[in-house]
């Protein structure tokens, strides 16, 4: 008898344990083999809805819809660029970084400052962000046009630009934070 307590005792308290680890563990996967359910691999409507919202706003970048197999998925984009640049800008200009990267990588349609200014700073985009994208800041990087990012911190500024050589720098940096990180985008 006294060996029956002990044994429910025990399954009592991994009982408990499970329990409590179930409650406080907010998802749980299966690994056991068993195919994933349709609620695991639905879309949260959060995350539709913001689909959305950024393609209806959409004004310059190359993006599809997530059903379609090619090109970028405009959310997993949007995400990409908050943590890999905006999260970190300091600076105004930073933004000619973020443009030439889309440019460089196929994923920007023609416009100029002004109309990529106008998309990054709509609500629904990066109206949040520490600095507004604005496209004078950006103009006085034009020059970096003709050279490659890799090439940037040694350039020669033109007389009587406002570009500094430690903006020069800060680009690069900004530049290959989004490179240096391109596979989690798939491009």
């Amino acid at each position: 008898m006294e060996d029956d307590n002990n044994k429910m005792t025990k399954g009592g308290n991994q009982y408990a344990m499970i329990w409590n680890y179930y409650n406080h563990v907010d998802e749980v996967k299966n690994y056991f083999g068993g195919a994933a359910t349709m609620d695991d691999l639905a879309e949260s409507d959060a995350d539709k809805l913001k689909r959305q919202e950024l393609l209806r706003t959409n004004l310059v970048l190359k993006v599809d819809p997530p059903a379609n197999d090619r090109g970028i998925d405009v959310l997993k984009l949007f995400r990409f660029i908050q943590k890999y640049f905006v999260d970190d800008i300091s600076h105004k200009y930073e933004w000619y970084a973020l443009r030439r990267f889309l440019d460089r990588n196929k994923l920007l349609q023609a416009c100029d400052n002004v109309e990529f200014a106008n998309h990054m700073n709509q609500k629904e985009w990066y109206g949040h962000a520490k600095k507004s994208c604005e496209a004078n800041e950006m103009n006085t990087y034009n020059f970096l046009l003709s050279t490659t990012p890799e090439n940037w911190p040694d350039c020669q500024i033109p007389y009587g630009s406002r570009a500094k050589p430690q903006g020069l720098k800060l680009l690069y940096k900004s530049y290959h934070a989004l490179e240096d990180n391109k596979k989690e985008i798939d491009i």
